[in-house]
């Protein structure tokens, strides 16, 4: 089985913040086994893919994908 994660659109922290959340909920996810990461495209305030290329730099299996992409 395929278990993976969608994270949230809430936008109630900077996006600094929540950037990093992200980041630290991507290696969570990766060391716990989980299969994929999904990032919204949140127009003017998230892009997705910038998002997912900080999450890259801390994952080495999990799989980084976009709900959205305009």
């Amino acid at each position: 089985m395929r278990v993976g994660r969608m994270l949230g659109t809430e936008r109630d922290r900077p996006f600094g913040e929540r950037l990093q959340a992200w980041i630290e909920d991507a290696r969570a996810g990766d060391d716990a086994g989980l299969t994929s990461i999904w990032v919204p495209q949140i127009p003017g305030y998230l892009d997705a893919l910038t998002a997912i290329a900080f999450m890259g730099t801390v994952t080495e299996r999990i799989e980084l994908a976009t709900s959205v992409v305009p």
